[in-house]
């Protein structure tokens, strides 16, 4: 992994983590529009609803070796693990870091 790796593996996992709350807040707020803006509410919910229970997405060994082969790591020029780290599953685990580890 090089330093480019570490970058794209950011511009497509941290938007993600940070747009999630986005969608909740939007369908609230169309539900108290009212009109058809409360059924575009209503459809935004049943969606959520949909995609955090109605599917489970399959195992992809492929996404699982790009990830690690574009070393998320390499886009800071220091980066640890810390912690109890023989606690760790390291098989069929993908283990990702919250970012806000970046100012400690």
């Amino acid at each position: 992994g090089i330093f480019a790796g570490g970058l794209l593996v950011h511009c497509c996992f941290i938007p993600l983590w940070v747009g999630c709350i986005v969608p909740p807040f939007l369908a609230v707020y169309l539900l108290f529009c009212g009109g058809l803006r409360m059924l575009a509410g209503l459809a935004l919910i049943g969606l959520i609803v949909y995609l955090d229970f109605g599917i489970t997405v399959r195992w992809r060994p492929w996404f699982m070796r790009l990830i690690y082969e574009l070393n998320m790591t390499r886009y800071y020029s220091r980066c640890e693990l810390r912690g109890a780290l023989d606690a760790v599953k390291t098989e069929r685990n993908l283990f990702m870091f919250h970012p806000h580890g970046i100012l400690s």
